[in-house]
């Protein structure tokens, strides 16, 4: 190939094209392929939501800690990857559920010791961010189990 006088091989257009390819997607990052939570999940995370809210009146940080374990382990079984940091997890949700990574980054705003109010928001984010997955989780099984009756 020529181009303005000068003679490009092959490996080096390919070499060209891949820096190029690599420019174009840098900063980006490939988004966790996200499926539904299970059906068979649904009832036991549900019950949990009234023990959680019992858990406050006498516990608050633990009620909090374990509502954050509960809305994390939903995450992770529907695709989302382990995280450390509360800000990999907002991304994360922001890539795909904007309101969910809002509800997250509330949750866990609070720095130091945080009050009982703050706790107590941070529990009513989590527990609704809980609510919103177990609804989408019961459309997606009801979906799914119409769609089965359908094709039989």
């Amino acid at each position: 190939m020529q181009t303005l006088g000068i003679v490009i091989g092959a490996p080096v257009v390919v070499a060209l094209l891949v820096l190029l390819g690599l420019a174009l997607t840098r900063g980006r990052r490939s988004l966790p392929s996200i499926r539904p939570l299970p059906a068979n999940l649904i009832q036991p995370y549900d019950s949990r939501l009234p023990e959680l809210e019992r858990l406050f009146v006498s516990q608050p940080r633990e009620a909090v800690a374990a509502a954050k374990l509960l809305v994390d382990d939903m995450l992770n079984r529907m695709g989302y990857p382990v995280r450390m940091g509360n800000d990999e997890r907002v991304r994360d949700l922001r890539g795909r559920h904007r309101p969910l990574g809002e509800m997250y980054k509330r949750a866990t705003a609070f720095k130091g010791e945080p009050s009982t109010e703050q706790l107590r928001r941070s529990l009513q984010e989590y527990l609704e961010m809980s609510r919103r997955l177990l609804v989408e989780a019961s459309e997606d099984a009801h979906s799914l189990a119409r769609r089965r009756r359908e094709t039989a």
